[in-house]
């Protein structure tokens, strides 16, 4: 799933950023228990960057362009660091999985930092019964910007026998845009929008039951926006500011 540089997030991806806030994060994970000993750290994070190549996505951070002309990009990280992103840790004596959900609680309350890809993989080991634990922490603005592909689909194997990348892991990142490439990018789209706009509207006129359909939907969603603002979700302990 090869990602082109600097793409723009869309504006249900980057809608995810606006309504983050302090009580309200847009991040999302799991966390996945294993039987037996955990890797070694380091074996953990070679297997995690010999699978990165599978999902470029998470070697690349938010570029903002100037003066808000336009929706953010995704850039490469020239500042890459993997053991930022892979992370161990361990639970206190006896490990019970009630303390394996505080800690996850612990982990999911912070946000992650938007100037580094929005990702975590925490590996927790001392969990009772000879078991470990890893957490998955990403934001939804890049898992749904790649469909749904998060690091822990890739990790794992259907079979015993380890399956290699399907391309070698010689990635090296594009330099981050300047002020002036992301303006010039900007102007470039918003030359272009014309020419789309009469696209859509030849497609619209040559398949009218479509277009009609399209219409239905996007009518539909907007009665369903509309009702969830006059009927807020109730006043529950989920909705509380997270502390």
């Amino acid at each position: 799933m090869p990602q082109g540089h600097l793409d723009r997030l869309s504006a249900l991806d980057a809608s995810f950023l606006t309504n983050e806030s302090a009580s309200t994060h847009m991040h999302v994970g799991g966390i996945l228990i294993f039987e037996g000993p955990p890797p070694a750290y380091d074996e953990l994070a070679e297997h995690v960057r010999s699978r990165l190549s599978l999902v470029p996505r998470f070697r690349q951070k938010l570029v903002v362009p100037p003066f808000g002309t336009g929706r953010p990009l995704w850039s490469d990280d020239e500042t890459f660091n993997l053991s930022y992103h892979v992370r161990h840790s361990a639970l206190p004596t006896p490990g019970t999985e009630e303390q394996l959900r505080l800690l996850g609680g612990r982990i999911y309350s912070q946000q992650l930092d938007r100037s580094k890809p929005l990702w975590e993989l925490w590996m927790v080991q001392g969990l009772e019964g000879d078991r470990f634990a890893l957490v998955t922490k990403t934001h939804h603005a890049m898992v749904d910007g790649v469909s749904g592909v998060d690091i822990a689909t890739v990790l794992f194997d259907l079979t015993r026998d380890v399956s290699a990348p399907t391309e070698p892991d010689d990635w090296v990142a594009d330099h981050a845009p300047s002020d002036a490439e992301m303006l010039v990018i900007g102007a470039g789209e918003a030359i272009s929008f014309p020419g789309r706009a009469i696209g859509r509207i030849a497609g619209a006129i040559q398949h009218p039951n479509r277009t009609a359909h399209q219409i239905a939907e996007s009518v539909e969603a907007l009665g369903e926006v509309a009702s969830a603002f006059a009927d807020p979700a109730p006043d529950v302990p989920l909705n509380e500011e997270i502390g």
